[in-house]
């Protein structure tokens, strides 16, 4: 074997060794990404919470509708006539339940994770979709057979013992 060829299996071998090299960097670049990407969706998730939690409407819905303290929905009657009497509590409820609906949405679509989410108001999403079901089935008939589908989904899911995830 001449030194020509003794250097280009050498040559070859080192190439060889640096691609092999490459490939364990990437994928260990691709692991700590992913691993980030997860720590964001767990912090994204963590800060929706605490948004919700900050949301003053359950404040006003709980004083004006004894919403807290209910064990069974409040008749669709009766919550029309203080909706007819106080226009801002109606939008407060809009407000509460259309966060709840982001938060639905957003654990469907793989945005939030699922497990912080039931595990810290797994109750006061199931209970306020109890609560407002009647008003929710009466807006649906008047607005759109959609409204609040995605919470009535995360619900049900939850009722069977399921997961969002697929």
């Amino acid at each position: 074997m001449t030194i020509y060829e003794f250097l280009n299996i050498l040559v070859q071998a080192l190439m060889i060794l640096i691609i092999s090299l490459g490939f364990v960097y990437a994928r260990k670049q691709f692991n700590l990404h992913a691993r980030s990407h997860e720590w964001e969706r767990m912090m994204l998730t963590q800060n929706a919470i605490v948004d919700f939690r900050k949301n003053q409407s359950l404040k006003t819905i709980s004083t004006k509708l004894d919403y807290l303290a209910q064990t069974q929905a409040t008749e669709l009657d009766t919550m029309n006539a203080v909706f007819e009497q106080d226009s801002e509590l109606r939008a407060d409820v809009h407000m509460y339940l259309n966060q709840i609906e982001i938060l639905c949405a957003g654990m469907l679509n793989g945005v939030y994770e699922e497990k912080l989410i039931k595990d810290s108001m797994s109750n006061t999403i199931s209970y306020a979709f109890q609560f407002f079901k009647a008003y929710i089935e009466q807006r649906r008939s008047d607005l759109s057979p959609n409204l609040y589908k995605k919470t009535e989904q995360v619900v049900e899911i939850w009722q069977q013992g399921r997961s969002v995830k697929k």
